[in-house]
C-alpha cells in the first residue's frame, strides 16, 4: 500500500465513476475509505469491523452512532415519515439540492437494515430512528447506488479525530485517521466549508434541529416561511464550534421550539430575592457560601461534570459576583424582543470571558454584540446612563416581587401561568413555579400537557416519554457487551430523598438487566454530619421559603416518577408518600435491621415513609417484621449483635473518607465480565434527580459527548399556558444548579 503522504500529494483530474469502483471493492473487502464529500471528507465502510475500527480510531464515545451515506431514493425505501414531514424532505432534498442530515423513524425489516447486523444497529440507531446523509455531492451519490445495488449498507462518519471538526481538505485530517484508512480519495477542498464544514442534521419527528451546518439560513427559513417551524439562529462557530444545538446555551429556546411555548423573559435582582427570604447567605452571598468543605466540594466537581455534559462555553470569572443592577436594568430599557439576544451575550461576557458587567464598556461590548434594534440610541442611553431610569428601577424591581410571591427561592424560575395543580393539603391551584435549570423537564412536560388539554396532575398522558425529557448522554438504558456493572446505592432511612432515589432501583434493574449488580449500602448519616461539619438536621437550617418550595419539589418527584410508572404501564407500585410526623427519623436500628437483613429495606423503607410509622421505637420496627412475617426477635437479635454495630460504624467512617455529603449517593463501577476487579466509572453522583446520569455512567458513558433530551415532540402547536424565564442575576447560582447540591433539595 502507498504511504499516505504520496496519496495525499498525488495529482490526477478526479474520475468519479472509476475513482468509485475502486472505493468499493476496498470497502467489499473489508477496507475503510476516506472520500470528499460536498459537506467535508467523510470516513466510510461497509463492514462491521471496518466500522468498529474507524470508531476506535477517532476515539468516539459509546454513545456516538454511524451514519448511512444515501441518497433521495434510499431514504424513501427505508425510512417512514408522515406526508407533512416527507414534504419538508422533499423541497429541502429534491427541490433544493441542499446537503442534509436527515433523523427519522425507519423500517427495521428493510433488507439493507437486516444486513447492519443487531451490534452496528445499535451503534448506528436511536430510539428507532437511523440518520442518513442526501445530496454530499456526486462522488457519494455514485458510491451510494454502488451500495445500494449490491445490497450492503453504507455506513461512516466525518474523518476526524472526535470533537476536532470536520475537514474541508484531505491533508486537514489528523495522521491516524489517514492510516486507518484502506484507500483515499482527495478532491481538493469541498464545496460547503463556511461557515461550517458539516451537513445541517434535523430530526424530522418533531421535527427539532439536531445540527447547524451548510445551508442552514436557507433551512431555517424553509421551515419558518412554509411550515410554521421556527429554529434557532446560528450562534456561529466562534460560540459553538461543533455546531450541535444541544450544545447551545439557549436551552429554554430549545425547549419553546420543541413545543411551541412562549418565553417572557423578565430578569430579577438575585440578592433581593436572598435578602426578602432570609436566605442565610445574605444578600450578597452565593448559597455555596455556607456549604461545608464537602458538601463545597462535591457540587463544584458535579457543576464542572453538568458544564461538561451539555457542552457549555464556560470559563470561572476571575472575579465572582459582579454587581448585575445595571444590565438588569438594560435589558429592560431595550425592546423586548432584544432581551434574549442581549441576555446571551451579558452571560457571555460574565461566564464565558470573564467581562465585569457592571462596567459600561462591557455593556456596550454586548450590546454590539446582540444586534439589538435601535442600536444607536442604546448606546447613547448607555453612555449617558438614561437606560437606568425610574421606569427600569420599577419593572426590575416588580418583576423580583413576583418572583418571591410565586416561591421562587433563587433562578432561573419558571412560571407557567395555566397550570392546574393540586397542593400536598389537596387545594386545587392556579400557576406553579419551578426552579433551576434541571427542572426543566418538568416544566417541558407541564406545557406538552397543557398543549393536549391536561393538566400539571395528568403528566402521565403526555404524547411523550417523560423518561427522555432529563437530556442524556446515551439515549439507550443497556450495558456495553462483555461488561457488568456494580451500582453502589448510598442511603439513609431518615433521608426522603433517599426514599425517593430507592424507589427507583427496581426500574434500573429492570432496564439494564442481570449484569448490573446493586449494592445497598446504608450508613448513619447523621453521625457523617456531624463528621463533615453539616448541620444534624439541613431542612431546619435553610429558610422557611426555600423549605417550602424544597417540599413542593418533592411532591413533583413523586408525581414525575408515578407518571412515569403509569406511561410505562405499571411494573412498579405507586410511590404513596407521607411526610413522617415524626421527623427526623432516628434510624441506628433501622439500618442495622437492614444491614443483617438487606432483602428488608422495601419494607422498612415503605414503613417509614408510606406508612407514616414511628421506626425510631423498637416495638414499632419489630411490629413491622412481625406483621410482614418475619422473625422479628431473631432480627432484632442479630441486628444488635456486636458485629453487625461494627459493620454500621466502618460504613459510615467509608461514607465519610469516599467524600459523600449526603444522600442517596450513587456510586458506579464496570468490569470486563469474567475479570474480579471492580474499576469506578465517573465521579459519586449525589441526588436522585441526577438519576440520568447515573444511567448514562451504566450505559458506558465515558465523559465524551453532549447530553440531549431524547424523542422531539411537535415544535408547531402554541402551548396554551405562558412561561417565563426568569434570568439575569448577580450570583449564577441555578446557573451552577446542575450540580447535585448547589440550591438543591438534598440531605
Amino acid at each position: 500500500m502507498a504511504s499516505v503522504a504520496s496519496k495525499l500529494s498525488s495529482v490526477k483530474i478526479p474520475d468519479v465513476e472509476e475513482d468509485t469502483k475502486r472505493v468499493f471493492a476496498v470497502l467489499q473487502q473489508g477496507g475503510l475509505a476516506i472520500i470528499p464529500v460536498s459537506v467535508g471528507y467523510a470516513i466510510v465502510a461497509t463492514d462491521s469491523v471496518a466500522l468498529e475500527r474507524a470508531f476506535t480510531t477517532k476515539q468516539r464515545g459509546a454513545h456516538k452512532r454511524h451514519a448511512m451515506i444515501g441518497s433521495y431514493a434510499l431514504h424513501r425505501s427505508i425510512h417512514v415519515l408522515p406526508p407533512r414531514e416527507q414534504s419538508m424532505v422533499d423541497f429541502l432534498i429534491r427541490d433544493l439540492k441542499i446537503p442534509l442530515g436527515l433523523i427519522p423513524p425507519f423500517k427495521p425489516d428493510h433488507p439493507i437494515i437486516q444486513k447492519l447486523g443487531p451490534e452496528t444497529l445499535a451503534r448506528s440507531s436511536v430510539e428507532g430512528t437511523l440518520a442518513m446523509l442526501c445530496n454530499g455531492g456526486r462522488f457519494m451519490d455514485e458510491l451510494s447506488r454502488l451500495a445500494t445495488e449490491a445490497g450492503v449498507p453504507l455506513m461512516g462518519s466525518s474523518a476526524n479525530m472526535t470533537g476536532k471538526g470536520t475537514k474541508a481538505y484531505a491533508e486537514e485530517i489528523e495522521p491516524e485517521i489517514l492510516e486507518a484508512a484502506d484507500i483515499i480519495i482527495n478532491y481538493g477542498k469541498q464545496k460547503y466549508n463556511t461557515p461550517r464544514t458539516s451537513s445541517s442534521m434535523i430530526d424530522f419527528r418533531g421535527p427539532s434541529l439536531v445540527r447547524f451546518g451548510a445551508c442552514y439560513d436557507t433551512i431555517r427559513d424553509v421551515m419558518k416561511r412554509f411550515y410554521g417551524v421556527e429554529f434557532p439562529e446560528d450562534p456561529g462557530k466562534d460560540t459553538l464550534f461543533s455546531g450541535h444545538a444541544t450544545e447551545a446555551q439557549n436551552k429554554i429556546e430549545a425547549l419553546a421550539t420543541r413545543t411551541g411555548a412562549i418565553i417572557h423573559w423578565r430578569p430579577v435582582l438575585l440578592g433581593a430575592i436572598y435578602r426578602a427570604t432570609n436566605a442565610p447567605q445574605g444578600a450578597a452571598g452565593s448559597a455555596s457560601d455556607v456549604f461545608n468543605p464537602t458538601k463545597k466540594s462535591i457540587t463544584s466537581r458535579a457543576f464542572q461534570l453538568t458544564i461538561k455534559r451539555h457542552g457549555l462555553p464556560h470559563n470561572e470569572p476571575p472575579r465572582h459576583p459582579h454587581k448585575t443592577t445595571a444590565a438588569l436594568r438594560l435589558l429592560y430599557f431595550i425592546a423586548e424582543n432584544d432581551r434574549p439576544a442581549l441576555t446571551h451575550a451579558l452571560y457571555k461576557a460574565y461566564w464565558v470571558e470573564g467581562r465585569n458587567v457592571g462596567e459600561r464598556e462591557t455593556l456596550l461590548r454586548a450590546v454590539r454584540e446582540a444586534k439589538i434594534s435601535k442600536l444607536g440610541s442604546v448606546i447613547h442611553a448607555v453612555h449617558s446612563g438614561e437606560f437606568e431610569g425610574e421606569k427600569q428601577r420599577r419593572k426590575l424591581e416588580s418583576s423580583t416581587e413576583d418572583a418571591v410571591k410565586r416561591g421562587s427561592p433563587g433562578v432561573p424560575g419558571f412560571w407557567i401561568g395555566d397550570e392546574i395543580w393540586t397542593d400536598r393539603d389537596g387545594a386545587r391551584k392556579k400557576g406553579r413555579l419551578y426552579w433551576g435549570q434541571d427542572r426543566m423537564p418538568f416544566v417541558e412536560a407541564v406545557v406538552l400537557a397543557l398543549k393536549d388539554g391536561k393538566s400539571g396532575d395528568e403528566l402521565s398522558q403526555v404524547p411523550r416519554p417523560l423518561r427522555s425529557l432529563f437530556p442524556r448522554a446515551i439515549h439507550q438504558s443497556s450495558i456495553p457487551a462483555n461488561e457488568e456493572v456494580k451500582l453502589e446505592f448510598w442511603y439513609d432511612f431518615s433521608s426522603p430523598w433517599a426514599f425517593l432515589g430507592w424507589t427507583q432501583l427496581a426500574s434500573l434493574q429492570r432496564r439494564f438487566g442481570e449484569r448490573l449488580q446493586i449494592e445497598m449500602k446504608p450508613f448513619l448519616l447523621g453521625i457523617l454530619f456531624r463528621e463533615i461539619g453539616a448541620p444534624n438536621l439541613p431542612m431546619a437550617a435553610i429558610s422557611e421559603h426555600k423549605r417550602n418550595y424544597m417540599r413542593l419539589d418533592h411532591g413533583d418527584w413523586v408525581r414525575w416518577w408515578n407518571a412515569i410508572n403509569l406511561q410505562e404501564g405499571k411494573p412498579d407500585k405507586s410511590v404513596d408518600f407521607y411526610w413522617a410526623d415524626n421527623f427526623p427519623i432516628r434510624t441506628p436500628s433501622v439500618l442495622r435491621v437492614a444491614l443483617a437483613r438487606p432483602e428488608l429495606a422495601g419494607l422498612l423503607y415503605r414503613a417509614c415513609w408510606e406508612r407514616n410509622l414511628d421506626m425510631s421505637k423498637d416495638e414499632v420496627l419489630e411490629s413491622v417484621l412481625s406483621e410482614a412475617g418475619h422473625d422479628a426477635k431473631g432480627i432484632m437479635k442479630e441486628a444488635n449483635s456486636q458485629k453487625i454495630k461494627a459493620d454500621l460504624r466502618a460504613r459510615t467512617k467509608e461514607a465519610k473518607e469516599t467524600g459523600i455529603c449526603g444522600v442517596p449517593t450513587y456510586r458506579v463501577f464496570r468490569r470486563k465480565v469474567g475479570e474480579k476487579e471492580w474499576k469506578q466509572t465517573g465521579d459519586l453522583v449525589w441526588g436522585q434527580d441526577e438519576l440520568n446520569v447515573v444511567e448514562d455512567l451504566i450505559a458506558g458513558w465515558d465523559g465524551t459527548g453532549v447530553a440531549s433530551v431524547g424523542d422531539v415532540g411537535s415544535a408547531q402547536a402554541s402551548a396554551p399556558g405562558i412561561m417565563r424565564a426568569g434570568d439575569g442575576n448577580s450570583d449564577g447560582e441555578k446557573e451552577k444548579a446542575s450540580a447535585p447540591g448547589i440550591m438543591r433539595a438534598k440531605f
